[in-house]
């Protein structure tokens, strides 16, 4: 039995699958105080149901959201027979979320701090080929993943639309999670100090220029000698002087990082005042060379929601005119760029042509930085904004549940390597990068944190959907998978262990998490081998996940 292993929020959503295998159904369900025994409530599990070709399997979803008490429990499930199963204890609280992960993401955040001998190395870091023959300070920052110690604003850029955002998105979580009165304010104070750790790295990563450098790269040798300002291309890690970071490939979301880091009025190794002046100047670079940046020349979605991001946030830490008339520009473009079309209405044209919008870590973005510019937004754009963000979620809701989906696993609309387009559970193995999928929990806690904030500005019955989704999304991070696999480590059971790694999976971490199979895109995956080359897509910790999972706990 899949249970959330953490356990419930009281008024929340509350789920649980049953796996049957070839076994007869469960008739009931049952929820029982774990300490007396005592039934505090009862309900009948759904119809049993495959899922595409999950390991030939079926399973049983079961809902007990009608039941708000707290306590600690356990759920029994009594099959035709009389056969009993009873699950793990858990529990159901109020604000359970925020009291319990707070510290625990905090702490991971502190543990990934960019350490010796790389600390050290990364004052005079020299740059790829002979276009800058110069070395440059960019020490601070976090390593990116418990299987590269090298430092991202981010990658793939020469796959165009895959772009995740990276160091500059915990920074933006950080700053965020410091004036969230939802969590431990105790920790506040340690949340400003880690964002300006991240701030201050991003400072040092922006030339006087106004560009901001993409990558520090080792080609994930751990080998100091080989760091270098760059970007990269392939699994083999080709370096290219390309190191110039646009909207999307991490100067949009680095600039709005720093624009709100600026709101937190204190200083790190730089000043507030130099945070917002870096974010003000690296705007204004990319405003004439964005298009110089990006690989093919072209702007796309990603360049959207990032520049409305960096656009709003330095329209809320400057009141300047001009930003909100950029933000204004930039949300228009986005909201044009929501379409329908292949049996579906209410999905993101990701391109200036029919690509959908699909993405392995950030699919929450384009919500998030519609949701941020409701804020500054004049009252005549906030129609249209609304509509969207209502239309997007009924949009995930629909191709969510057309299938079997016991789990309530987020689907997406996507153009597969064969140039057909179609649904389906798991990023494609074909894709533009050649090789980079890998299990999708950053993409999870987007969408978690994502719906979470689209809700008050949308109907009540999309509201609900979101409500819903946000919480199945969390579920599968926190156990409530076909694995039984918590994904947080320290909460749960049966964490990863990613053996290559140059460092041990930590405590407060979140790694990569399932997939599709290795070898059918329509099986589930998770730590089917352990190849190096292959075992990261399962098991590697990588920042992006506990950003985004931090930022949704501050929606809780």
């Amino acid at each position: 039995m899949a249970t959330n292993q953490v356990g419930y929020e009281a008024a929340g959503p509350k789920f649980a699958v049953l796996a049957l295998g070839d076994g007869p159904g469960f008739t009931a369900l049952r929820l029982r105080d774990a300490a007396t025994g005592e039934l505090v409530f009862e309900t009948t599990p759904d119809a049993a149901a495959g899922v595409d070709r999950w390991k030939t399997q079926r399973w049983q979803s079961a809902e007990f959201t009608a039941f708000t008490g707290t306590g600690r429990f356990l759920l029994e499930a009594l099959d035709a027979a009389g056969a009993r199963l009873v699950s793990e204890p858990f529990e159901i609280a109020e604000q359970l979320y925020a009291e319990r992960f707070s510290s625990a993401l905090l702490g991971y955040f502190r543990s990934q701090r960019t350490a010796e001998p790389y600390l050290g190395a990364d004052r005079a870091i020299a740059f790829i080929g002979n276009k800058r023959n110069a070395r440059v300070d960019v020490h601070g920052g976090w390593y990116d993943a418990s299987g590269d110690v090298s430092k991202y604003l981010s990658h793939l850029s020469y796959a165009n639309f895959m772009n995740p955002q990276q160091t500059p998105l915990v920074v933006w979580a950080l700053s965020k999670a410091a004036i969230c009165p939802h969590l431990d304010t105790n920790l506040h104070a340690a949340f400003r100090m880690e964002a300006l750790w991240g701030a201050d790295f991003l400072v040092r990563m922006c030339d006087p220029a106004g560009m901001f450098y993409m990558t520090v790269f080792d080609r994930w040798s751990g080998d100091t000698a080989q760091r270098e300002i760059c970007s990269y291309s392939t699994q083999k890690g080709h370096k290219h002087d390309s190191w110039e970071a646009g909207y999307r490939q991490g100067g949009g979301m680095a600039i709005a990082a720093l624009a709100r880091a600026a709101r937190l009025r204190q200083d790190g190794e730089f000043t507030a005042a130099e945070y917002l002046a870096t974010a003000e100047r690296a705007f204004a670079h990319l405003e004439v060379h964005n298009l110089a940046y990006l690989d093919n020349g072209e702007e796309n979605i990603i360049d959207d929601y990032c520049a409305l991001l960096a656009a709003t946030e330095l329209s809320r830490s400057t009141h300047k005119p001009e930003y909100l008339v950029k933000a204004g520009e930039r949300a228009t473009s986005l909201l044009d760029r929501l379409t329908g079309g292949h049996g579906y209405d209410g999905w993101w044209r990701a391109d200036n042509d029919t690509r959908p919008f699909f993405h392995a870590s950030d699919e929450g973005l384009p919500i998030a930085a519609l949701v941020d510019y409701l804020a500054i937004a004049p009252e005549a754009d906030r129609p249209r904004v609304s509509a969207a963000l209502g239309k997007v979620v009924r949009q995930l809701a629909k191709i969510t549940a057309e299938v079997a989906n016991p789990f309530a696993y987020p689907r997406q609309l996507v153009k597969r390597s064969d140039g057909e387009i179609g649904t389906q559970f798991f990023y494609p193995h074909g894709n533009d990068s050649g090789y980079w999928w890998q299990g999708e929990n950053a993409r999870l806690g987007s969408l978690a944190y994502a719906l979470r904030r689209a809700m008050p500005h949308v109907d009540a019955e999309a509201a609900e959907l979101a409500r819903v989704q946000s919480q199945r999304t969390l579920d599968w991070i926190l156990g409530l998978n076909p694995y039984h696999a918590s994904m947080l480590q320290g909460f749960g059971r049966n964490w990863a262990i990613y053996g290559p790694a140059k460092f041990p999976n930590a405590d407060g971490g979140i790694c990569n998490g399932i997939t599709s199979s290795l070898s059918d895109e329509t099986d589930i995956g998770f730590c089917e081998t352990e190849d190096p080359f292959q075992s990261w897509r399962w098991s590697e910790q990588w920042l992006p996940h506990a950003a985004w999972f931090l930022l949704a706990m501050t929606e809780y």
